[in-house]
């Protein structure tokens, strides 16, 4: 089984706006952000800076706050088994875990990271972790990795499904210190960057039309590197080129043109290499609409970038969009029947899915 053959059957999400899927997806759907200032100071201009925090029962910094982040999100998906016919008899306990995490490059970045946060989330859960449970070092592009290894466990014939989850945390001073002597962090100086946040997302996948449930279909998988990394080189200016190669892939598998689409869901989170990037791939990809399909709702392909509302969020923005996808489809207020999601690494990965909705019914 490859990675363009599964589906999502579920989400779950903890963010700025929602401390589950439905209450994110509805506030993001409407537009509500939930920035604020918080305890984040910025060094260079002497006040707090404006954060994307979940309001959780209780908060604080350190390693052991992601696994409180993730767990929810987690038992959103594995519950909803209950629910899907064929799969109700499924231990939610034996579920393979799936976990993307920030990158190796990723600055102040805890150390054993990927070993302890399984530990630590098994002990958030109240159980051992299902066999095949693991992390994936990838950050905003790590889904395509993800994918890969969902795709080997849903194809044995033990269980036939998994759970991707991402999770990721810029709240901590020293990163903020970090990204303002960059320049990519937003502050009262500079409107060219990001919002700190935090955030944990996850999505139930497994073979497509495997179940009879309302699912996304995962139809193109594409991943690219680009030597423009964040936009920061002076060698490599930004281009789009890697960008563009990912979803050209994507859109090889899927089997249709960027013309065809009707959505894009993006990681675009106030930096302008990013806007550079989505724009440059646009213009190279974006054709006239092929013969025989359908108007665009909106006269165009729509774009949502959740980020300007929750904050950045790291490893955990790939599932999120994916989940709001799936949200929007079974709720009615997508654009139209084919989809994109794409994110950018700063080290230069670039990864692209393309998506259609089906539903038994």
């Amino acid at each position: 089984m490859s990675a363009g053959q599964l589906a999502v059957y579920a989400q779950g999400m903890v963010t700025a706006v929602g401390f589950d899927a439905p209450t994110s997806c509805a506030a993001m759907r409407g537009g509500l952000s939930g920035l604020y200032e918080d305890n984040l100071w910025d060094i260079l201009v002497g006040e707090y800076l404006s954060v994307g925090r979940p309001l959780m029962h209780q908060w604080w910094e350190g390693r052991d706050m992601l696994a409180e982040l993730l767990a929810p999100p987690i038992l959103e998906c594995v519950d909803a088994l209950a629910s899907i016919p064929g799969w109700e008899h499924i231990d939610p306990r034996q579920v393979p875990i799936v976990v993307i995490v920030p990158p190796e490059h990723r600055p102040h970045r805890w150390e054993q990271l990927d070993t302890a946060l399984l530990a630590d989330l098994a002990h958030k859960l109240g159980h051992p972790l299902a066999v095949y449970s693991s992390t994936i070092a990838g950050g905003r592009a790590g889904i395509v990795a993800a994918l890969e290894v969902a795709a080997q466990l849903c194809g044995r014939a033990e269980l036939p499904v998994c759970v991707i989850a991402g999770v990721e945390s810029f709240m901590r001073q020293r990163l903020a210190v970090h990204y303002l002597r960059q320049r990519r962090m937003k502050s009262e100086v500079n409107s060219n960057g990001f919002v700190a946040g935090e955030a944990a997302s996850a999505i139930l996948v497994g073979p497509a039309r495997a179940a009879r449930a309302p699912q996304l279909l995962l139809t193109g998988v594409g991943w690219a590197e680009d030597p423009a990394g964040a936009g920061d080189s002076t060698a490599h200016p930004v281009t789009g080129r890697g960008l563009t190669a990912a979803i050209r892939q994507a859109l090889a598998q899927a089997g249709h043109s960027y013309a065809a689409l009707d959505l894009r869901l993006c990681d675009i989170n106030g930096e302008h290499w990013k806007f550079k990037e989505s724009a440059f791939a646009e213009g190279r990809l974006d054709r006239a609409r092929p013969e025989g399909l359908p108007a665009r709702r909106l006269g165009y392909c729509d774009v949502w970038h959740p980020i300007e509302l929750i904050g950045e969020v790291g490893a955990a923005v790939f599932p999120l969009l994916l989940g709001w996808l799936r949200d929007a489809y079974c709720k009615g207020y997508d654009r139209g029947p084919r989809s994109l999601v794409f994110a950018m690494e700063d080290a230069g990965e670039r990864a692209a899915v393309t998506c259609e909705f089906w539903s038994p019914t």
